[in-house]
C-alpha cells in the first residue's frame, strides 16, 4: 500500500510574482555555476 499527500498551491498574484522571480534567480545561479565548472 502506498500513501501520499497531494498539496496544491493557490498563491495570490503577489506570491505568484515572487515564485517566478525566485525560479529565475535559481536558474541564473545554476547556469552561472555550471559555466564556472566547465570553464575550470
Amino acid at each position: 500500500m502506498q500513501l501520499a499527500h497531494k498539496i496544491e498551491l493557490d498563491p495570490t498574484n503577489v506570491q505568484r510574482g515572487y515564485f517566478i522571480r525566485a525560479c529565475g534567480t535559481a536558474r541564473f545561479t545554476w547556469n552561472w555555476a555550471l559555466a564556472e565548472w566547465n570553464r575550470q
